[in-house]
């Protein structure tokens, strides 16, 4: 069995994977609260639960717009942190360039389906990390 130091690199790691935890399970319970879901959105590129009828800007996402992509790439990023290898670095750049391009898909449907409302909240809250990007 190995034993890995404790160090600063491995502190970091495991914030950014509970971290990554937290976005999601707080994204996922706020959208089933809050987003009272309706059949008028028949996207099928989205979940049950992300066929909000209502914006959603409450909760975690009155931080961060894009809270399940912030997951994906805490979590891809911590686990890289975690055993710093080039494979797993060229894995975590290419979830954020993906992360981020999903992103950008998504704000287009959101403003097209919900307006001048969600115009107005992307400009007072961060995509993906609260307070910083």
């Amino acid at each position: 069995m190995i034993v890995e130091e404790f160090d600063l690199q491995q502190v970091t790691s495991s914030i950014l994977m509970v971290a990554s935890l937290a976005f999601v399970l707080s994204a996922v319970v706020t959208m089933r609260r809050k987003g009272r879901t309706g059949y008028e959105r028949k996207d099928p590129t989205l979940f049950a639960f992300e066929r909000t009828t209502v914006l959603v800007d409450s909760g975690i996402f009155q931080f961060v717009r894009h809270p399940m992509y912030s997951s994906l790439l805490l979590l891809a990023w911590g686990i890289m942190m975690r055993r710093i290898e080039i494979d797993l670095f060229l894995v975590a750049c290419a979830a954020t360039i993906s992360g981020v391009m999903a992103a950008c898909i998504e704000e287009r449907e959101n403003l097209s389906y919900f307006g001048e409302p969600y115009k107005r909240y992307a400009m007072k809250t961060k995509k993906f990390i609260p307070f910083i990007i």
